[in-house]
């Protein structure tokens, strides 16, 4: 559980208190070569001049902020150009704003888009770069406190992006990685706005995917940021860091409270993905536009967790990470929504990162601490790199663990991170104990290299293995805890045994009690069978008189075998029966001798005779009882004076 320092100052050659310092016996301890140490300085400064750096800034409506990042970028002295994208086209953005700058604007180049690109603009700026590669930062962030370790991690892996993000969302963007050895995939999720840097010849690659891939999802090349990283189908360098953002500068509205950001960020974020892992399985295409994502993973390092030192002096990083990103089972059809905001971590689960990160290791409180939160396996490690090499260094840890753990831990050295020497001396390693604010033992180490053996005066990388003798060390203890588990279950298993002959008699019991209840339940099965045929036979009988008495109900007493009816219509062309007697079925109905045309316009006719079944006639049924006027109601002749309905006219009869 360290905390790094370096020192300013040469240290002083004794020790520092009376505890033994390293003790490795007789080794042979033999360092770096004048050569090697030569070779490796001069691969540096090749690094150096091949990947130099064009910075790229986003301009929209705030320009003082872009002014302010200008003014950094020239001070640091770190750019062979710097690119600024206008994306309004409002704006006709000159070099004048700058006129107060001490330096040189010859570096500067200002490129007045005709339309807001947004996202797209940042790699259509890295496109037309003179420089192999780029740094991007949007304008409203501080990224001095970094940047130099950002260019030093970068030019040790230049095929990888590196960008910078705070705890939360560098635990959030490791949850939002994709491994399936059986298609070569092997990326994740990382934001590039708070500085980053990638090879141009990746943001010239991108352009042409956005124009293939997205060619029907036009409104989504402006979300580019959420495809760049997962296309690249490598796990991104990311510092763990505290981020700062510049004083703010508000102007305008941020793209993230534009309508559908959300929506249209969800929508990227699955279609991202599902494009890569589909033409990872395809063997082939006959897509003659066809450009296939790249199935090799180009990184140099396992991928660790960083963070730099408040000073920008040193990186200190491990490959304990928090889970085992590479074996999260990864299927497309189920886990496609796995980089989306469905998909965030909760604080319980990112607590401990966030009080035990990498980023305590480095803040020079003694307080704080980085902890790997679990037992440290075989080939884990923490390491410094310290930027370049360095010769005669001093810097300092302080640990939280035990001093007989610390001595079981392998400390290798390195030029390049690749190539590691095991430094098995205990020259120029002092230590001494002090207590902390809380109490607790705490050791400082301190690392002299003045004093370190010839061969391992100069270097850039330090790193804290676990070694051989501390596996051994956990062994032993397992070995111990599996003798005591051993133990644990014979003792168990005495008392099972016990358990079992107190069951085995207590089943004899309960067999006895079992037959004597079964003879009974025979018993009453036979009674119960002898009722149940006494009332089967009496319900036969029941139903056999049920059945003569229903037969007998069922013949008709007074059969009328004369159906003749005779009906006689309206003028809706039926007349149906109104009043049927219901023991005779003789019917007739003749039609209505009486109509009313004039008057009674929507229903000429007046209604039906009815003829009583003894053939006598009865009174004429009105359709409109209060319509009756002079019309005669009964089946004779019209009256001869008929006065308000005098147009009556007879009409045919039947009978």
């Amino acid at each position: 559980m360290p905390n790094a320092y370096k020192n300013s100052s040469s240290i002083p050659n004794t020790s520092m208190s009376e505890e033994p310092p390293y003790n490795y016996g007789d080794y042979i301890n033999i360092g770096f070569s004048e050569f090697e140490f030569l070779q490796s300085k001069q691969r540096e400064i090749e690094l150096q001049q091949k990947y130099d750096l064009a910075a790229i800034l986003l301009h929209w409506q705030r320009s003082a902020s872009v002014v302010k990042a200008v003014n950094y970028l020239l001070d640091s002295n770190l750019f062979k150009e710097i690119i600024i994208w206008n994306n309004n086209p409002n704006i006709n953005l000159e070099k004048t704003i700058f006129k107060k700058n001490n330096h040189s604007l010859d570096s500067i180049r200002i490129i007045n888009s005709k339309e807001n690109l947004k996202d797209e603009a940042k790699y259509r700026a890295c496109a037309e770069a003179k420089t192999i590669a780029c740094f991007y930062s949007d304008d409203d962030w501080n990224t001095s406190f970094y940047l130099k370790s950002l260019i030093a991690d970068f030019r040790t892996d230049p095929y990888v992006l590196h960008s910078v993000t705070e705890p939360y969302t560098f635990y959030t963007n490791l949850m939002w990685t994709y491994f399936d050895n059986k298609i070569d995939l092997h990326t994740g999720f990382s934001w590039i706005g708070c500085g980053s840097i990638f090879l141009r010849e990746h943001a010239q690659q991108h352009l042409r995917y956005l124009q293939i891939y997205l060619k029907n999802h036009r409104s989504l090349i402006y979300f580019s940021d959420i495809f760049f990283s997962i296309w690249l189908n490598d796990i991104p360098s990311q510092f763990n860091m505290n981020i700062r953002q510049l004083p703010a500068i508000s102007t305008g509205t941020r793209f993230s409270s534009t309508a559908k950001f959300l929506q249209y960020l969800h929508e990227s974020s699955i279609l991202a993905i599902r494009i890569l892992e589909d033409n990872l399985r395809q063997n082939q295409s006959n897509d003659t536009n066809h450009i296939g994502f790249s199935r090799r993973q180009n990184r140099h390092f396992p991928y660790c967790v960083k963070s730099s030192s408040p000073k920008d002096e040193f990186i200190f990083y491990s490959n304990i990470l928090p889970f085992d990103i590479e074996h999260i089972p990864f299927n497309i059809s189920k886990d496609y929504k796995r980089g989306t905001r469905n998909n965030l971590p909760t604080r319980s689960k990112v607590s401990f990162f966030l009080s035990h990160t990498t980023l305590k290791a480095v803040d020079d409180d003694p307080k704080t601490c980085w902890h790997p939160g679990r037992n440290v396996r075989q080939g884990e490690f923490f390491a410094i790199d310290f930027l370049y090499i360095r010769t005669n260094l001093s810097f300092s840890l302080t640990i939280g663990h035990t001093w007989e753990l610390q001595k079981n831990i392998d400390i290798k050295l390195s030029f390049d991170g690749l190539w590691w020497i095991t430094y098995r001396s205990s020259k120029g390693i002092t230590i001494k104990s002090q207590n902390s604010r809380s109490n607790k033992q705490q050791y400082v180490i301190v690392f002299n290299s003045t004093q370190f053996n010839a061969g391992f005066h100069s270097f850039r990388y330090i790193a804290f293995n676990a070694s051989v003798n501390q596996i051994g060390q956990n062994w032993d203890q397992y070995k111990q805890n599996f003798n005591q588990g051993i133990n644990q279950i014979g003792q168990n298993f005495d008392q099972y045994r016990q358990n079992f002959d107190q069951g085995v008699n207590q089943i004899g019991q309960n067999f006895d009690q079992y037959r004597q209840n079964f003879n009974q339940g025979v018993n009453q099965i036979g009674q119960n069978w002898d009722q149940y045929k006494q009332n089967f036979n009496q319900g036969i009988n029941q139903f056999t008189q049920g059945w003569n008495q229903f037969r007998q109900n069922f013949i008709p007493q007074f059969p009328y075998p004369n159906k003749n009816n005779y009906y006689g219509y309206n003028q809706y062309g039926y007349n149906p029966q109104q009043y049927p007697y219901p023991m005779n079925y003789n019917y007739n109905y003749p039609r209505n001798m009486y109509r009313n045309p004039n008057v009674r316009s929507a229903n000429p006719y007046v209604g039906d005779n009815f003829v009583h079944w003894r053939g006598l006639p009865k009174s004429n049924v009105p359709y409109y009882p209060n319509n009756f006027a002079g019309q005669q109601r009964s089946n004779e002749p019209i009256a001869p004076n008929s006065v308000e309905q005098a147009n009556q006219i007879p009409g045919p009869r039947s009978r």
